[in-house]
């Protein structure tokens, strides 16, 4: 439903300040391209690139909802969801599986293969 001027109304927190969202990924570019995609929204994000910032930041900011990327340099995205889950159990978290992969790194492929694969 759309509001007074066209737009799709912005989702709130109960007290009206903005949702907050902590994205948790050790590729800058990519928790870069997420966070301005959810401030674009008007969310109020921020970012952590490893487990043990995540589990800080996720104690100090109270977010609403987590991106959790599954591979991370320092904890593995279980230890870091059991760790927030004992502060906020009830915080929803959506984990995030991104792989790159080269063209130099893809198996053989026959001549009628387009590109290279990329999941996200």
């Amino acid at each position: 439903m759309d509001g007074p001027n066209g737009q799709a109304p912005q989702l709130r927190r109960r007290d009206g300040s903005r949702v907050r969202v902590l994205v948790v990924d050790d590729e800058a570019t990519l928790s870069d391209l997420v966070s301005m995609a959810l401030r674009y929204e008007g969310w109020d994000v921020r970012s952590a690139g490893d487990g043990l910032s995540a589990v800080r930041f996720a104690r100090e900011f109270a977010p609403d909802a987590v991106v959790l990327d599954i591979m991370l340099p320092d904890l593995d995205r279980l230890e870091v969801l059991r760790r927030m889950r004992a502060d906020a159990p009830e915080v929803p978290v959506v984990p995030v599986r991104h792989r790159l992969t080269a063209p130099a790194q893809l198996p053989h492929r026959s001549p009628t293969a387009t590109g290279p694969s990329v999941s996200a």
